[in-house]
């Protein structure tokens, strides 16, 4: 647990750092996403595994983080699919750099909250300690696949909707 949430200390510090000092570069954006990437399926499958220890006879542990995988690489197909230069170009996508996400979190928008703690769940599962404390781990496997269920349900209808208005 102290190693997962050193991991994303590192993380929102390093990206950070690297931007207040201009040291910031494509490579290291693609460099961070991927090891973002990684860490998530790590993060899940070792949830997930701890679960059905708890529980081996149970499928429920096994199918609750099946679908997490299958979720969380649709969700991570579909950010990398924005993000490529050539749907940027494109214009059916809004351009922006990595990090930039982060940012519009804070803007007070429509239902901004909810967005806020969705991101600190499925991002930077600053919450993951808390589930720990009150001994419900599970849970939080179900709630970071629900949430990016959500994210892919959501970034599926706007790549439909944008790819059949007409923009190429």
């Amino acid at each position: 647990m102290t190693a997962v949430e050193f991991s994303y200390l590192c993380d929102c510090a390093d990206g950070q750092l690297a931007r207040r000092l201009k040291l910031d570069s494509n490579m290291g954006a693609e460099l961070d996403f991927l090891i973002d990437e990684l860490k998530a399926y790590l993060l899940l499958v070792g949830l997930t595994l701890n679960w059905w220890g708890t529980a081996p006879s149970e499928t429920a542990p096994l199918l609750w983080g099946l679908g997490g995988l299958l979720t969380l690489g649709f969700a991570l197909a579909s950010t990398r699919f924005i993000r490529n230069p050539v749907v940027q170009a494109s214009g059916a996508f809004q351009a922006s750099r990595h990090g930039e996400s982060a940012q519009t979190c804070h803007q007070k928008k429509r239902f901004w909250w909810v967005w806020a703690i969705a991101r600190l769940i499925t991002q930077y599962p600053q919450s993951l300690p808390i589930f720990a404390l009150l001994n419900i781990l599970p849970w939080f496997v179900m709630v970071y696949t629900v949430l990016h269920l959500g994210y892919s349900l959501l970034r599926l209808a706007q790549m439909l909707r944008r790819t059949s208005s007409g923009t190429e």
